[in-house]
């Protein structure tokens, strides 16, 4: 980026004016940036086209700079306009500042380029190129402060005069107010160009290159604008704070070139920081390198392994792979195992109780009953419980030799006295010895065995029974299956089906000595449910008798009868004939006495005197006229 400055003197013609009057006059005013240098001393061997002490306006030639990197920017100055190299102060800007450091000093990569178009000096652009200096000097001039200074007292005064009219105030105002004016009329001295330019260094022997952006004035050769600086702790200079880097173990800064990057982490540092890999020859940091508790080589950390055993670290190579779990380990943590003659990790190694053979863990069982480790063939199964143990703790079954179990999975024949495997062998449910279960027999009922001497036999169904399944009839004595017995309903005595008689009235079964015949009916029936008339001491079913209505009594059938009255069944004697209609009977409350004839009639047969309320028969009784 460019941008045009300027370095001499402005002429302008400034005026101030009211309404009715004006005042004019020249006016000089001096620019000049002391940052920028003497560009007019600069320009003091120019080519007739500069602008010199005449007060003229000539045009300015001015040629742009070529920057490494594909920026542009332009300096002004015919004289430099045919230099083949940057400016020496810019160049020196970004020198060493001292002497042993010359070797690192940065060559300037800008160039100047004699064939860049001559650009026409443009007088008006000079006061908008500093136009707060213009105002000042406008402001400044004392003859023009004081016809400001005249027309404002003049204008307060008329003010004054206008009265309260707003109008009048406002038009006062307007015509007395000063107008400040400036025309630029006149010039000498240098238009030039401030540049931006982004430049690139590079230090001797080595191949990175540095950029730094900068604000130059091409034709005087300063440098107005540089990023902030720092030193740098490896070559003790100053340089943009961006081109250094702070080393990641020291942290001390220093130009990013002077920094070796660590392949293992990416971390920057200074090469005293650094040591060579024994196994890849390359260089890392010093804290990246791990001796191999194999061979004690010191190597790249990330070249390591942990071994599963101690978590120890080693080379890939060094280390010895366990053939059964696929773990790494130190040759002094690994073994070959003497039953497959692969290796294996140390930690995981078996022994036989029985050979004393080595192997891995996986290559071997446990005896299940000792738990002691075996190799398989020293082991075998139970027959009877099918555990793994130490064959030698197996015997063999007297009734199958070629079925084997432990000790404690035999019992003793209780009958032939041969030792023999649980599964081979019954217990007895009645005695509870252990027998060949050959020599058992199971009950028909529960199934459970016992020895045929230990059985009863049914006397009903002929099945093989336990004692405790068998029970006698109480009618007949009979030892027989105790479900195929049922109970009297009367006495609850055990009999067999076939032995019970059937009560006629209830359906009950019972004992035959357990009916006697009924005195009403004549039927079979429980002899525990008859019932004694109390007026005949005949004797019935309870279902079949009947019980007074009036005494509670129970009687046959044939010794009650109903009232005509009230329907209750009672004795027979307890009923009485009514005078009125001898078919008709009720018991002696249910009877009347009519109060004309005083026959006993039944209540319903009555009715009351409307003269005296008294019950008469109706037959007896007379209506009034």
């Amino acid at each position: 980026a460019e941008r045009v400055a300027f370095q001499g003197e402005l002429v302008l013609r400034a005026s101030a004016a009211v309404a009715h009057d004006r005042y004019e006059k020249l006016v000089a005013v001096q620019v000049a940036d002391p940052a920028h240098g003497d560009v007019l001393a600069q320009s003091d061997g120019a080519s007739p086209g500069s602008l010199g002490n005449a007060w003229r306006t000539i045009p300015s030639a001015v040629a742009p700079i070529a920057v490494v990197g594909g920026a542009s920017v332009s300096a002004g100055g015919p004289s430099r306009a045919t230099g083949s190299s940057a400016p020496a102060p810019v160049a020196a800007a970004m020198e060493p500042s001292t002497p042993n450091a010359a070797k690192a000093a940065p060559a300037a990569t800008a160039k100047l380029s004699a064939s860049a178009p001559v650009r026409e000096f443009q007088p008006r652009l000079c006061a908008v190129i500093e136009p707060a200096r213009v105002a000042d000097a406008v402001a400044q001039d004392p003859d023009l402060a004081e016809f400001r200074r005249f027309y404002d007292a003049r204008r307060a005064e008329e003010v004054a005069k206008a009265g309260a009219s707003a109008m009048t105030q406002a038009d006062v105002v307007q015509r007395f107010t000063v107008a400040p004016a400036a025309e630029l009329v006149g010039a000498r001295g240098v238009q030039h160009l401030v540049v931006d330019v982004q430049a690139e260094f590079q230090f001797a022997g080595a191949t990175q290159r540095y950029a730094a952006p900068l604000t130059l004035v091409p034709l005087t050769g300063r440098v107005l604008a540089e990023p902030p600086r720092g030193r740098c702790d490896v070559a003790g200079i100053d340089v943009p704070v961006s081109w250094l880097e702070a080393c990641a173990v020291s942290q001390r800064r220093a130009l990013r070139h002077h920094l070796e990057q660590s392949p293992i982490s990416g971390l920057r540092a200074l090469p005293a920081h650094f040591g060579v890999c024994a196994e890849s020859g390359r260089r890392v940091l010093q804290s990246e390198l791990l001796a191999s508790a194999a061979s004690g080589l010191l190597v790249g950390r990330d070249l390591l392994q942990p071994s599963a055993v101690s978590g120890k670290l080693a080379l890939a190579r060094e280390l010895v792979r366990c053939a059964f779990t696929g773990d790494f380990a130190l040759p002094d943590e690994a073994a070959t195992s003497a039953v497959s003659q692969r290796p294996f990790r140390r930690d995981q190694e078996a022994v036989s109780a029985v050979s004393g053979v080595r192997g891995h863990a996986s290559e071997f069982v446990r005896c299940e009953a000792t738990q002691v480790v075996l190799l398989p063939a020293e082991a075998a199964r139970s027959s009877l419980s099918d555990r793994l143990v130490d064959r030698r703790l197996l015997q063999p079954s007297e009734r199958n030799p070629a079925r084997l179990g432990l000790a404690d999975e035999f019992v003793v024949c209780g009958a032939t006295n041969r030792r023999l495997l649980r599964d081979e062998a019954g217990q007895s449910a009645l005695s509870g010895r252990w027998v060949d279960r050959d020599l058992l027999a199971l009950s028909a009922v529960s199934g459970r065995a016992a020895l045929p001497d230990e059985l009863l036999r049914c006397e009903a169904s002929g099945a093989l029974l336990l004692p405790d399944e068998a029970a006698r009839s109480d009618a007949s004595g009979r030892l027989v299956d105790a479900r195929l017995l049922v109970r009297s309903a009367a006495s609850g005595r055990r009999l067999l089906k076939d032995e019970a008689a059937r009560c006629d009235a209830t359906g009950a079964l019972v004992l035959p000595d357990e009916l006697a015949a009924s005195a009403i009916s004549g039927k079979r029936v429980r002899r525990d449910e008859l019932v004694a008339s109390k007026l005949s001491g005949r004797a019935g079913h309870a279902s079949e008798m009947v019980r007074c209505a009036a005494t509670n009594e129970p009687l046959a059938p044939d010794e009650v009868a109903a009232s005509s009255l009230s329907g209750k069944v009672v004795r027979r004697d307890l009923l009485l004939p009514s005078a009125k209609d001898p078919a008709r009977v009720g018991l002696r409350e249910e009877l009347v006495e009519c109060a004309a004839t005083q026959r006993r009639i039944l209540r319903d047969e009555a009715i009351a005197s409307d003269y005296s309320g008294r019950l008469l028969d109706p037959d007896a009784a007379i209506a009034s006229a």
